[in-house]
This record gives C-alpha cells, structure tokens and sequence, in this order.
C-alpha cells in the first residue's frame, strides 16, 4: 500500500525526479515511472494510448502519468454520462491530490467529492491476455466503473460528509475489452469523497498491466513483508532466548517497543495484507497506528541505543526526546487525522532532531570509543535513514510503485542485531568454555595438589602416630629400665633369689603377664647342669613341684637354654603351664622364652606368658632386658659365692688363732 505524501506541493513532484532517479540507483532497486519504462501520456487528448505496450515481461507495468478529466462537486455516473448530465470538466493531472487543483484561481479544499474520468486504449493482442488497473490508494473512498461496469466500491461516497464512511483499500480490477475493435478502447470512471484526511483523490498513479502480473507482484510484497515481520519477531525471540535468565530491564522493556511498533508500522504502511485480516478498518485508525507507531520506532531506537552505550547519551536529552515524543504520541490518539496531519511538520522535524542525536551524538561517540559492535550499528542506522529519506521523496513524488524502503531497512537493521546479538552470545558462551576450562584445569590441578598434600597429610599423620607410638614405647620402656634398675641395684647384695624374686614381680606387673618362671642353671651332686625355679608369678603349687627343676635340653625351655635363642609362642600345648581362673585352665595364648645371657655365660632362661599377644615393643624391651637381668643374676651369685667363702675363711682362721692361745692376735687378725 503506497505512503500518504508529507507535503502536498505540487512543484516538488517535478523537482524531485532526478534525485529520486539517484536513490534509486544507489539503493539498485528498479523505480518503475523513474527509471523504467515511460509512463503513458497523451495529455492534449486525454487518452492513455497504451496500444505499444509489448507485455509484462519486455516492459512491466506502465504508470499512468497524464491529464484526466475531473468534476468537482459533481458524482457522476456511466449513465450521466451517456445522457449528458454533467458540468463542464476541468483538466487535472494525475496522480496528485485535488488539494493542489486550482478552481478560479483558489486551492481546492481537502474536504469534498468529485469524479475523475480517463480513457485508455489497449494494446492489440492476438492472445486472450487480459490487463487489469491497480489504483494503490484512492483517499479517503471511492466507486470505480469500466465500461460502464460497477467494478469495486470502498467505504461510502457521498456529498454528505456525515453520511460519508472512510476505508482503506488497494484496489486491482481487471479490464473486460470491448469486441469488434482494433483498438479497444476503456473509459474508467471514478468517483471519490474525502472528509477526514488531509490528501484527496488520487495520490498515487495508477498502473496498467496484465491482470495476473499485478496480482503476484502484490502478493509478492506482502510475502516479503511477511518475511521483514519475520525477522523483527525473530529478533524478539532471539532476545528472549538468549537473555531469558537475566532479569528484565529498561533495555529489554525498549527492545520488545521497537519490535512491536515496528511490526504494526509495517503492517499498516507497507502493504495491503492488513486489509485482509481487517477490511473495515477506518482511515482515522490507519493513520493514528502509523504515526504513533512513527513516534514509538524512533523513541525505542533511540532509547535502546542509549541504554546499550550510555556514554554519549545524555540524560537531560533523553528525558526531553522522550517527553516530547509521548506527547506526540498522545496528540495523534485523541485528535482526528484532519487536524494533526495538517502539522506533521513538526513529527518530521521531532524524528529529524532525534535521528541526529541519536547519530551524532550516541552512536558516533561510541564508534569513536571503540565500543563493541558501535560501527555496525551505526552503519544500520545510516541505512535506516537514508530508506526513510528516500521512501519520503518517493511519496513526494506520488509514485505508486514504491518499494518497502523502509521495510527493507529495518529487516536488514534486525538480522544485524540477531547477528551481533547471536556473536555476543557465543562469545559469552566461548568466552564461559574458556573459563569452564580453565577452571577445571585449575579443579583438576587443585585436586591433584589436594590429593599430593592429602598423601603427604597422611604420611605425616601416620609418621606422627608412629613417633607418638614410639615415644610412648621408648617412655614406657624407659619407666620399666628405671624401675628394674633401681629394683636390682637395691637387691643385689641380698641373694640372688631374692633378686629373682622382686625382678619376677617388676616385671610380671610391668607386662601385665598371667604367668612366668624364672629358671637358674645349677650343678647338681653328681655334677649335672639343671635349670632350677627360682621366682615364679600366677603358679599353682603343683606346677611349682611339676616345673621345679628342669634337665639341660630337656623341652621347650632346656632347649631354650641349650640354643641360646630368644621364642615367642602362640601355639602350645594345652598342658604346658596353664594359665587358670575361675573359667578354667588352658595355656596362654602368647609365650615368651627368654634366654639369660651375661657376659661370663648363660644364666638362665625367663619364662613370660599372658591371655593377650605380647606387642612389638614389649618382645624388644625383654630382649633388652636379658642381658641386664642376667648380668645382675651373675653379680648376686658371684657376690653371694665370694661371702660366703669370706665367712668360711674367717672362721677357720679364727680356730686356727685359739689354738695357738692368742686372743690379741685374733682380735689384731679381726682388726687387720
């Protein structure tokens, strides 16, 4: 659907044709009536010869660009026609609004009705081709005849402004020849009313072409519009997607404004595929939604731009550029089209002073910045306005084949946000592998740090425990040493069974021993070694006579003392030394055999049992313990041997000293 125009200055349509011819080949878009092929003109007759049209494919479509008869104040009809019941015409030309029409030498008014009436003649054809008109825009309704046949009627026309009723539609009728012409020949007839917009009559140039071809290229601008609406719920997709964890902000509250004014601005002013899901709507409501869709594009752009790179932005300025569009915007929703068209200067130059700010000072502040992705959006923005400039002086010029600049524009401007927006997220996503990554490399290594220093924990723990334990072993060792010590230094001068009997007692309470014997080895009478009880702890008396007196070799403890070797048992013979209790009797679990070697020979052997093992340290405190016992054992004996001889000697010498008569020598002998 063609853009209702900004100005009606009749002189600029002319003016403009060589700057539009320039858009067109920057934007490399075909502009049909500008670039294309000549439009249809035969003003002095006011016929549209179109009879060297060569078909859609060598030429196109033709605009219709001439003089046409019109009526104004007048509704004539075909039949009025024929019986000649109409004024005198007027000349005008088309397209242009009637507002530009001069009658005795006065502007015509935007409020009023009239009928145009122009003639065209086909081109031969010897095919069945059949051609068709597409009137893009008729302001503000209309009633369209060919050849006398009623083709189309939008809204209601009438010299009665109260009665009148406003549509939009885009009208495409096909054109039935007249038989038995070379040259056939179609009068179109057109009636229009208007009471609320700004613009009359025909604003846009009709095209001529054929009928099939003008259908698809309509339906090929509203799939491309499909295709820009698209893209714009796309990006609000996208948005949502992508930042659906965050929490929702001003940002996000501008970007869902700009995609939905958006969508309802290309909706109303791009094409005509609204009219088929609404094909009653007013005039007063497609122009309101299309310049407060205007006003909310522009303010959300900006706003959002502001918010993405706040540094050029300013906060005076946002708040005045808002303020005044909100203004704008309320003023288009309560007023009628009439009134704030007349002033839509003042919406251009609000969009004009924003889309400045916005350039100049946002953008390009932060291209200069070198902020992420600045140039790019500014490079879409400069798109954008440049569409918009020229989609303006295409409606200036009142062309009916106006591509969907804007459109265009702001679908091209979309996919570059989903682009950027979709690079930013995978740059987060790249960026968040890599510290995922790095992390887990940093994991791992801590993890094999924790595990070195856990190792090394446990080493130390278990090297504590294990100095701790031998602490506690050498402490209890060396309490037992003292004790035994002191124990037999003091009991060395009084026997050696007395001695063995005190150390049997040590070293049975020392252990915690059930049981034990401690065997001396002995000459017996007939001068035969034998191992004879001395001390004995946890014995009945008919052990002590059993075990009393034990041969050289003679079991497991002669044997002891015969190989001289040190024995800790666990598996002994159910009657050998039992242990007994009030359960009952059995032999101790753990024995141990220890042989007393001094340094002159062997002594002895000490017999040690109990109900639980006999640890690590305790096996080694005995086996320490062997010599010292045995040399304090040797020491008693030889010091009890050397007394006794010493007693026997003195008495002898005592006898031999009275028999000779001599109590003084004695007692000198006792002193000596």
């Amino acid at each position: 659907m063609g853009s209702p125009r900004g100005f009606g200055y009749a002189p600029l349509q002319r003016g403009l044709r060589g700057l539009l011819l320039l858009a067109g080949l920057l934007l490399g878009l075909p502009l049909p009536g500008l670039v294309g092929p000549a439009a249809a003109r035969i003003p002095d007759s006011m016929l549209f010869d179109l009879s060297g049209y060569k078909g859609h494919q060598e030429e196109g479509d033709v605009q219709l660009e001439g003089n046409v008869e019109f009526f104004w104040g007048q509704l004539v009809s075909p039949s009025d026609f024929a019986q000649g019941r109409y004024y005198k015409p007027r000349v005008v030309r088309i397209p242009s609004s009637w507002t530009d029409y001069r009658v005795a030498g006065k502007l015509l008014p935007a409020e009023g009705y009239g009928t145009f009436r122009l003639r065209l003649v086909l081109p031969k054809s010897d095919t069945d081709v059949e051609y068709g008109l597409h009137f893009p825009t008729v302001f503000s309704s209309s009633r369209l005849w060919v050849n006398g046949q009623l083709m189309s009627g939008v809204g209601r026309v009438t010299s009665d402004p109260y009665a009148a009723q406003s549509r939009v539609q885009d009208l495409i009728i096909p054109i039935l020849r007249q038989s038995g012409h070379m040259r056939d020949t179609v009068e179109v007839v057109l009636q229009a009313s208007n009471y609320v917009n700004p613009q009359a009559g025909v604003v846009h140039a009709p095209r001529f072409g054929e009928y099939r071809q003008l259908q698809r290229n309509s339906k090929l601008y509203e799939n491309f519009t499909y295709i820009i609406l698209g893209i714009s719920l796309a990006l609000l997709l996208v948005w949502l997607f992508l930042f659906s964890n965050n929490p929702f902000t001003m940002r996000s509250f501008w970007l869902v404004l700009l995609v939905l004014s958006t969508v309802a601005r290309i909706t109303v002013g791009e094409s005509s595929f609204i009219l088929e899901w609404l094909p009653d709507v007013s005039w007063s409501a497609f122009f309101k939604v299309r310049y407060a869709c205007n006003n909310g594009v522009i303010i959300a752009l900006t706003m959002l731009a502001s918010s993405i790179y706040p540094a050029g932005a300013r906060r005076l300025a946002n708040l005045a550029l808002l303020a005044v569009g909100c203004l704008l915007t309320v003023l288009v929703l309560v007023t009628p089209p009439m009134l704030f068209t007349r002033y839509e200067w003042v919406f251009f130059t609000y969009i004009i002073f924003t889309s400045i700010y916005l350039m100049f000072f946002i953008m390009l502040r932060a291209v200069i910045g070198r902020q992420e992705n600045a140039l790019f959006v500014l490079a879409g923005l400069v798109l954008l306005g440049f569409a918009w400039m020229v989609d303006h002086l295409l409606m200036l010029s009142g062309s009916s084949t106006m591509r969907p600049l804007i459109a265009i524009a702001m679908g091209g401007f979309f996919s570059m946000l989903i682009i950027i927006m979709m690079r930013r997220r995978n740059d987060v996503l790249m960026r968040c592998i890599q510290e995922r990554d790095t992390h887990r490399a940093q994991l791992e290594q801590a993890q094999r740090q924790v595990g070195e220093q856990s190792a090394e924990y446990q080493e130390l723990k278990q090297r504590l425990k294990q100095n701790m334990r031998l602490l506690r072993e050498s402490k209890w060792m060396g309490a037992r040493f003292s004790e035994l010590s002191r124990l037999l230094a003091c009991s060395t001068s009084a026997g050696v069974e007395r001695l063995c009997r005190l150390g049997m007692e040590s070293l049975a309470r020392g252990i915690k021993a059930n049981v034990g014997a401690l065997y001396i080895a002995r000459y017996g009478e007939n001068l035969q070694l034998s191992l004879h009880l001395v001390a004995q702890h946890g014995m009945l008396s008919e052990q002590v006579r059993e075990y009393g007196r034990i041969a050289a070799g003679e079991g497991i403890v002669g044997a002891c003392y015969q190989d001289n070797t040190f024995q800790h048992l666990t598996d002994l013979p159910m009657d050998f030394l039992p242990i007994t209790s009030g359960l009952g009797a059995c032999a101790p679990p753990s024995l141990v055999l220890l042989p007393l070697q001094s340094e002159t020979g062997m002594v002895g052997v000490l017999v040690l049992g109990r109900l639980s093992p006999f640890k690590s340290y305790e096996v080694s405190y005995l086996k320490h313990l062997g010599p010292v016992l045995a040399n304090s054992i040797q020491n008693a004996s030889a010091g009890e041997s050397m007394r006794g001889e010493l007693e026997s000697l003195q008495d002898e010498l005592a006898l031999a000293r009275m028999g000779d008569g001599g109590v003084a020598e004695s007692g000198h002998f006792r002193e000596t």
